[in-house]
């Protein structure tokens, strides 16, 4: 891989940790924000968007091996963490 390339990766991952842990610190300090606005509720399904689009890839670029439906589980199992509370009948409407 060349220097540029390596360079972007770099940068991809380290933007990605970064989104990562925006959400890991949401999910925690605003919980209930997010399962009670609008807003929240807008956020949740964002980042359930990204676990699905994730998951996505993963048979996209990857296949499907053992490692790969591992994979593509834990994805639509947070995606589903997200949008259960997103969508729940007694979400209340802003």
């Amino acid at each position: 891989m060349n220097a540029e390339d390596r360079a972007l990766i770099q940068v991809l991952n380290i933007h990605t940790t970064y989104v990562l842990a925006v959400f890991a610190i949401l999910s925690l300090v605003f919980s209930n924000e997010i399962s009670d606005t609008k807003l929240g509720r807008m956020v949740g399904m964002s980042i359930a968007g990204f676990w699905i689009l994730r998951a996505v890839n993963e048979v996209i670029f990857w296949g499907t091996s053992l490692t790969s439906w591992i994979i593509i589980f834990v994805c639509l199992a947070i995606a589903a963490l997200y949008i259960i509370p997103s969508t729940r009948k007694g979400a209340i409407q802003n």
